[in-house]
């Protein structure tokens, strides 16, 4: 005589406030700064059982606390940057009669972040009233972009260089297993690595299990305007 069904009784925002600084002026430099402080929680309200004999007592039994938990997608601070310079057509020493590193554009882009939120505690301890206690460490990416366009037999084009990840930071990935959180938390080993276990081999091939970003990446191209 019973039956599962699913209400319409959550909710979630987002609250912060964010400070940009543009440069608009024509000219070498090119910048954007951008920092945002915010919070997002999430939670529930109304009822979660419904009975034909429901009342104001049962309703009050069974309703969810008024509560707001600190959403898993929670970035308190974030921090995105971009600058770019582009040198003058005759700029720096010249090679055969040649200017190399004039009319260059050098790009930048800075990213970093607080890390997301989770929970743990020891075995022997557990709140219902905490949802997020710690955070995964901060995350930050580098991406460079030199590009430089040149002339020849008429016909315009373009060498570029373009590097993601410059210094090959690692993103954690969240941990959903109870014992690789405890290894994380206890002794800041992850997928990747063997820790004390010498029967652990999970580390030869999880690389990507362990971290969601990608690697260092090194595009170099050549264009052809025609």
């Amino acid at each position: 005589g019973t039956y599962i069904s699913y209400a319409n009784n959550g909710y979630g925002h987002s609250r912060g406030v964010e400070i940009s600084l543009i440069n608009r002026v024509p000219g070498a430099w090119r910048y954007r700064l951008s920092y945002t402080l915010s919070q997002t929680n999430y939670g529930y309200h109304g009822t979660y059982m419904d009975k034909l004999e429901m009342n104001e007592v049962l309703d009050q039994k069974f309703a969810y606390s008024a509560s707001d938990f600190l959403a898993p997608e929670d970035r308190t601070h974030r921090f995105n940057s971009s600058l770019t310079y582009t040198s003058p057509e005759k700029w720096g020493p010249q090679v055969m009669g040649l200017d190399p590193f004039g009319n260059l554009s050098i790009g930048l882009v800075y990213r970093v972040s607080s890390g997301l939120s989770y929970y743990w505690s020891d075995a022997f301890q557990f709140d219902y009233k905490v949802e997020a206690n710690r955070r995964y460490p901060i995350e930050s990416t580098t991406d460079v972009n030199i590009e430089r366009p040149f002339q020849f037999s008429g016909y315009n084009m373009t060498l570029s260089l373009k590097v993601r990840n410059l210094f090959d930071n690692q993103h954690l990935t969240p941990i959903s297993d109870a014992a690789e959180l405890n290894r994380w938390v206890q002794r800041s080993s992850t997928y990747a690595d063997a820790d004390n276990d010498v029967t652990r081999d999970v580390y030869i091939y999880n690389y990507f299990q362990s971290f969601k970003n990608i690697p260092r990446e090194i595009y170099v191209t050549f264009g052809v305007d025609f």
